[in-house]
């Protein structure tokens, strides 16, 4: 489901390297990882999971030069950054971004057959995706609008406990399932 939010967005992820080059490579699997879809524009990537491969990206460190690390989360950028969309540039209109989003989305999880949870912070939204087997995990919740504020805060998390006291609606996303929260 998509939900409109008026808030806005700042992702922030503590990972530990799940690839070879990554575990070698120090500050390489810090994430989020920055990108820049041609048409779509940027996007900043945070994943939990292990992918091994992604179809026509990067299969494994001998694809890249010596020198340049591949991480899982590399793939899924540069994957990201190449997929195409049904939405050219002459048609691109800024009222259906979201939807444009998630035709990329759609084609990443098409691609990845792995266990895996992605959050793909862009300038006006925040997707989040979990993959169809539901094994990593991937929490959302509310915390209400304080004084002032326009809306409520949407968080992603991959424990419950990360979650501040007063969060409310506090549930595991659907396997199988990319959420859209978006602003103006």
């Amino acid at each position: 489901g998509r939900v409109r939010c008026s808030t806005r967005s700042l992702p922030g992820h503590v990972r530990y390297p799940t690839s070879a080059a990554g575990a070698r490579d120090g500050l390489a699997p810090l994430q989020p990882l920055t990108g820049t879809h041609p048409v779509l524009g940027p996007f900043a990537l945070a994943h939990n999971g292990n992918i091994p491969s992604l179809d026509g990206v990067g299969g494994g460190d001998g694809d890249a030069p010596p020198s340049t690390p591949v991480t899982d989360t590399m793939r899924v950028r540069d994957f990201l950054q190449t997929v195409a969309t049904a939405h050219d540039r002459a048609s691109f209109e800024e009222g259906n971004r979201v939807e444009a989003w998630l035709d990329a989305l759609a084609a990443v999880a098409t691609h990845v057959r792995a266990v895996y949870s992605l959050l793909v912070l862009t300038p006006t939204a925040v997707f989040a995706l979990r993959d169809p087997y539901g094994v990593r995990p991937l929490c959302v919740a509310e915390v209400p609008a304080g004084e002032g504020e326009a809306g409520p805060t949407v968080m992603y998390a991959s424990e419950t406990v990360a979650f501040p006291p007063g969060a409310a609606d506090v549930r595991h996303a659907v396997p199988g399932t990319c959420t859209a929260w978006w602003h103006d």
